[in-house]
């Protein structure tokens, strides 16, 4: 057996190298720790002798991570390349009772490894019937159910021989799909010379198209050629962090970040803040004795990977339907997750024509983990709905477009029926695609001008789409139709409430009077009824609760007017506070159920009255 430990240097000095073993240790010093442990895992690869006192120097790294690559650079240099002081720098850094414990017991063991005389780390071996071997014949025998040690070897003696890995690597990178190409991939990263950049990005294309895209990215960015900069901007796409990150951190080898686009540079410095601060709650929760916590998904970002062009990029999906797939759904096959927006490929354009990818799948366990050992549904994140998406008519679909297409055929069948219409609405409203939601809540208006679920579907989509400018009006259609308006009372209040919190917010932000005006009959003796008008200043602290169950019950007609008002308190004011003592005190979620009428009198089940305001 023979053992490969590192890259030769290069036969002739025409070859040149990326970066030489002067630049790395020159940005063991760089502000950013990943760069400084990027370097030093460099030096491992190539300068041995470089290494030892580069890896005894980083022991005392403010960065954990940079402190756990020193560790392992030690573990894999000769005894006889570690400088004299290695031993006492490591029995000092075990003396600070501050550290991990997995990474005291690495020192612990690298420092008897040291006192015998040997190298902590394995060092792969290759077969002595690979010696006289090519590159090419030793990649021809590597099959997909080949072993660990058989592909490990293969890395081995392939990372030796760069000559021959640069001939034979053209034609494995072309088969995206074999076991081959994974371990020239991971061969050409462990090589300082400028063609294994060129090599990668001139397959780069194919590979992203490819379940390696990932491993394609990780080997760029150890290399860190400057040169693959421009064919890295040009996939980038805004929302895809994982190439801003890759491209700001070769820009930083480089030197060059303040040439980068700014949208980059704010893409990479938010993930970038994001792993930092994770990697600090793992530190202080390991040194209090407590267990690693699993990363915080507050921000449903997901990879898909595009059915049509397979390249994969990471999409704001807003919530995401999980329900396991049955045959009955819209659509040829389904894999149970959903998300609940339109998504277009940012390379092709393709609509929806998309795979769930297996990081995703992890991500999504991991974030359903908590629910599942509780047993709780409350533990899921908001963003996570069990379930499939369905239609009015229990339809389910597949996919979003799918559910749009479907409401579509049934509106063209039935063009009169304001309900086609505003299913089309409230569908697309739902799935953010609001363009599609204004237009289909028009088309019901015009249909029927009074539908207030039309007029309250569409007032919440402006919302959505930051268009509160629009709402105004809307808002008072709504109040003068809901008196005579034909859905039901539930319906009504339902819609009321979140109305008023819309007007409240339009208020907020415009800081103008406004004023409701109600008109309501007070029944004297059997025949007579008395209409009371009065109004409201709805710039006070009214609950929007009781205004709008009062519209509901009793208003005759409602309005809104400019008008200031004077002279409080008036009888609209003192007829909420009657109702607000007459009605009996609303005991606590403990002492009611959420199925029982709610004690407030508005005969809804407390669930959707006062039990879901509290």
């Amino acid at each position: 057996m023979e053992p490969i430990t590192s890259v030769p240097l290069p036969s002739t000095a025409a070859e040149s190298w990326t970066w030489t073993p002067q630049d790395l240790t020159a940005r063991l010093s760089h502000g950013r720790a990943d760069v400084r442990a990027w370097a030093l895992r460099r030096l491992t690869l190539f300068a041995p002798r470089e290494t030892g006192l580069a890896a005894v120097r980083l022991l005392d790294d403010r960065s954990l991570p940079v402190q756990g690559t020193a560790l392992t650079a030690l573990e894999t240099v000769n005894p006889r390349d570690l400088p004299g002081e290695t031993l006492d720098a490591l029995r000092a850094w075990l003396g600070d009772r501050d550290r991990l414990p997995e990474m005291r017991g690495c020192a612990q063991e690298l420092i008897t490894a040291i006192q015998e005389g040997r190298a902590s780390a394995h060092v792969t071996a290759i077969p002595q019937e690979w010696v006289n071997l090519s590159a090419a014949e030793v990649l021809g025998g590597l099959r997909k159910n080949s072993s660990e040690e058989d592909s490990d070897a293969a890395l081995a003696f392939l990372s030796a021989r760069p000559h021959e890995l640069r001939l034979a690597a053209p034609a494995h990178l072309a088969r995206t799909n074999s076991e081959t190409t994974l371990v020239v991939l991971e061969a050409l990263q462990r090589q300082p010379y400028p063609w294994a950049t060129d090599l990668l990005i001139g397959h780069l294309d194919a590979l992203l198209s490819s379940e390696l895209d990932v491993l394609t990215i990780e080997a760029l960015e150890e290399l860190a050629d400057p040169a693959s900069l421009p064919a890295l901007i040009a996939e980038w796409r805004p929302g895809e962090p994982r190439f801003a990150r890759v491209i700001c951190f070769i820009a930083e080898v480089a030197g060059t970040a303040r040439d980068l686009p700014v949208e980059i540079a704010r893409e990479a410095d938010q993930i970038l803040h994001v792993q930092n601060e994770f990697f600090r709650e793992v530190g202080a929760s390991v040194l209090r004795g407590g267990e690693i916590p699993l990363p915080k998904i507050d921000s449903p970002r997901l990879e898909l990977r595009c059915a049509r062009c397979r390249r994969t990029y990471s999409y704001d999906v807003g919530e995401v339907s999980c329900a396991p797939p049955k045959k009955r759904w819209l659509g040829r096959s389904s894999d149970g997750v959903t998300p609940m927006r339109v998504i277009v490929c940012k390379k092709c354009g393709a609509v929806d024509e998309y795979e769930v990818t297996a990081r995703t799948h992890a991500l999504l366990t991991a974030a359903m983990m908590p629910a599942a050992m509780s047993g709780k549904m409350e533990d899921l994140p908001p963003w996570i709905r069990p379930g499939a998406i369905g239609l009015w008519d229990g339809t389910r679909v597949d996919r979003p477009s799918q559910g749009i297409r479907r409401l579509r055929e049934q509106a063209v069948k039935r063009p009169d029926k304001v309900a086609s219409w505003r299913r089309i609405g409230n569908f697309c409203r739902r799935v953010q695609e609001f363009d599609q939601a204004v237009e289909a809540y028009h088309k019901a208006l015009e249909v029927d001008p009074d539908d207030i679920e039309s007029i309250y579907g569409l007032a919440e989509t402006f919302r959505l789409a930051d268009r509160l400018a629009d709402v105004m009006p809307l808002l008072e259609r709504f109040l003068s139709l809901l008196p005579r308006a034909k859905p039901d009372r539930d319906l009504k209040f339902e819609m009321t409430v979140d109305i008023l919190a819309l007007l409240r917010m339009e208020l907020k932000r415009d800081r103008r009077p406004c004023s409701l005006l109600v008109a309501w009959g007070e029944e004297e003796s059997k025949r007579e009824v008395t209409v009371t008008m009065s109004a409201l200043d709805l710039r006070e602290d009214w609950e929007g609760r009781e205004i709008a169950q009062f519209l509901v019950e009793d208003a005759v007609t409602a309005s809104l007017s400019d008008e200031p008002v004077k002279d409080p308190p008036i009888l609209l004011e003192r007829r909420l506070r009657e109702r607000r003592r007459s009605r009996p005190p609303v005991p606590t979620s403990e002492q009611v159920s959420r199925n029982t009428p709610c004690p407030c009198g508005s005969g809804k089940k407390y669930k959707r009255c006062c039990g879901r305001s509290g």
